[in-house]
């Protein structure tokens, strides 16, 4: 059996955290406050949403087949 080696496949995940916020904030204000402060905020466990895989050209640019 060969094997084809480094596939990529997409798909759509989330991930459930808290985000610390200042006391004033209101509701609307921390929504803004996290969409803003993104890339801040820690990764945890991801949770994969079913049948959300895909495939594109870029998939296979890496892809080789092994032995």
């Amino acid at each position: 059996m060969k094997t084809l080696n480094r596939v990529k496949i997409y798909c759509q995940a989330y991930y459930i955290v808290d985000v610390e916020i200042p006391d004033e904030m209101t509701f609307e204000q921390a929504e803004e406050y996290v969409k803003d402060n993104v890339a801040e905020i820690p990764l945890t466990e991801l949770n994969w949403i079913s049948d959300s895989d895909e495939f594109d050209e870029m998939s296979f640019a890496d892809a080789y087949i092994s032995e």
